[in-house]
């Protein structure tokens, strides 16, 4: 009589070991889908067919864990059940950028996602790598915009340049500034180029192609930049940029002059916290702050007039995102995604 707890029979054993990968594969799948989503929404971003990623975490509980949620349709975010795929991390998350319609940079730890969609009734998020290179938090993720390169900053005070094909690290500024980094803003025209903000101060214009790649262009020791974009217009080669500071100033700003703003405003009462250019309109923005209001500018010549205002929201306003000329998205710490169009 065979022992039933005799394994050493070949085509039994062959049998388990696929059982147990199986199991294994099913139970990974599993512990990677998300249990609830968290209630502080971090970033809201689209691709070019309006699909939306929706990035949350959780900054109250015992665990700082956090989630993202992959919407076909972006009007059914943050319902959970609506959601066509999510993939959980062990960390918060603080920005996400499209590199196509199907593939993503995460925050935080630096994670190259991409959505599987070949069965329109499998969708599924999967993690492609996973990068452990900054030394702290990670606060932006921008693409350039050539589509091939992407720049992350994070609270360890350094900056990365990626070749999002590769997935290899092209560039390694640390320290780049001397306190934590606020911001990037890649330039709308030029790969090469981009604008960094720190609590240093300062503002830097930085260029991949020179031997000495940063210079100054902006600095407030009081008052520190917390926010910083260009702001595509119709000027050519030397867009303006739009500095958010500490105490909710905004300076329009022309990189080659680095004497003066060109004009000052003060829309809000507390930090900036992110400035979303229309992408698909010049001279238009939309901005946030550590409020519930979310304000959008728009540049003539060389003021800023201020737009259409809305203050549903009822905690902090993270995410913005464009979706047409006329319409863009917001999210927050207040678990509501909201449409505006104006």
């Amino acid at each position: 009589m065979e022992d039933p707890n005799d394994y050493t029979n070949g085509s039994s054993t062959d049998m388990d070991l696929a059982n147990l990968e199986e199991i294994n594969s099913v139970e990974n799948f599993y512990n990677d889908i998300p249990a609830q989503m968290e209630k502080h929404l971090e970033f809201v971003v689209a691709n070019k067919s309006g699909h939306i990623l929706l990035g949350s975490s959780n900054l109250t509980g015992r665990y700082w864990c956090g989630s993202v949620w992959y919407y076909l349709d972006n009007r059914l975010a943050p319902d959970v059940e609506s959601s066509n795929a999510a993939l959980e991390f062990t960390g918060g998350l603080t920005d996400c950028a499209f590199i196509d319609d199907h593939h993503a940079i995460d925050g935080g730890v630096i994670d190259f996602i991409t959505i599987k969609d070949n069965d329109p009734g499998n969708i599924q998020i999967e993690r492609t790598e996973q990068i452990e290179d900054h030394g702290y938090s990670v606060i932006a993720v921008k693409l350039t915009c050539s589509g091939k390169t992407a720049i992350t900053a994070s609270m360890d005070m350094s900056i990365r340049v990626w070749d999002c094909h590769t997935k290899a690290c092209t560039h390694n500024y640390t320290p780049a500034h001397t306190q934590e980094v606020t911001s990037i803003s890649p330039h709308p025209k030029h790969p090469e180029m981009f604008l960094s903000s720190s609590l240093d101060g300062n503002v830097l214009l930085w260029d991949l192609r020179a031997s000495k790649p940063a210079s100054c262009i902006f600095r407030d020791l009081d008052n520190c930049p917390t926010a910083v974009s260009w702001i595509p217009s119709t000027s050519g080669d030397s867009p303006p940029y739009v500095v958010g500071t500490a105490n909710g100033e905004m300076h329009l700003r022309d990189y080659k002059i680095i004497s003066h703003s060109l004009t000052t405003i003060h829309p809000f009462k507390r930090p900036l916290f992110r400035i979303s250019p229309n992408r698909f309109r010049p001279n238009q923005f939309v901005a946030v702050a550590n409020e519930t209001k979310v304000q959008v500018f728009t540049l003539d010549v060389e003021t800023l007039n201020t737009g259409y205002c809305d203050e549903s929201h009822t905690d902090f306003v993270r995410g913005l995102d464009w979706l047409d000329e006329n319409t863009f998205m917001s999210c927050g710490w207040d678990k509501r995604v909201m449409h505006h169009t104006f």
